[in-house]
């Protein structure tokens, strides 16, 4: 798959280095960066906010170790889901069409106060491999509750 515009020019989109090395120490199985980010929006409420449908095009990296889920833009993450948490059963993982694997979730699972879907796309040529990789995943006892997620501004529009 084509590389996006801004990573091939400025290298946004790309995985941070000190991030890079902590993946590669959790067994690091599956990673593309400079990849096609759609994010999209739909019944989406917080506190003050209500968003019928909206999406966004960004630049990012999907990375896959044997303990993490990340999905990163900008240096910034947009999901970082360990892999004992229990929320990893309510991701919805599907793979629309050829190069393109779509995660899906409810708000109000992974951002306390929210509520809605939030849709990721993402345009990567080794889509079938990642969803083999993420069914294929070892199953890990529940903890005692879902790690903090990054608030729901950070990922809203």
């Amino acid at each position: 798959m084509i590389k996006t515009l801004m990573y091939r020019l400025f290298r946004l989109g790309g995985l941070p280095r000190s991030e890079r090395l902590e993946l590669q120490k959790e067994g690091l199985q599956y990673l593309d960066e400079g990849i096609p980010l759609t994010i999209g929006w739909r019944r989406y409420r917080e506190a003050n906010r209500y968003i019928a449908q909206h999406r966004r095009s960004l630049t990012g990296t999907v990375a896959l170790t044997r303990r993490r889920l990340l999905l990163f833009s900008a240096a910034r993450p947009l999901l970082a889901l360990d892999l004992k948490d229990p929320r990893v059963e309510k991701l919805k993982m599907t793979h629309p069409t050829d190069g393109t694997l779509a995660l899906s979730l409810n708000a109000e699972d992974f951002h306390p106060g929210c509520s809605g879907q939030i849709t990721y796309w993402l345009s990567t040529a080794g889509a079938q491999a990642l969803l083999n990789l993420w069914h294929s995943r070892p199953a890990f006892p529940a903890d005692s509750g879902p790690a903090p997620c990054p608030s729901c501004s950070s990922n809203s529009p």
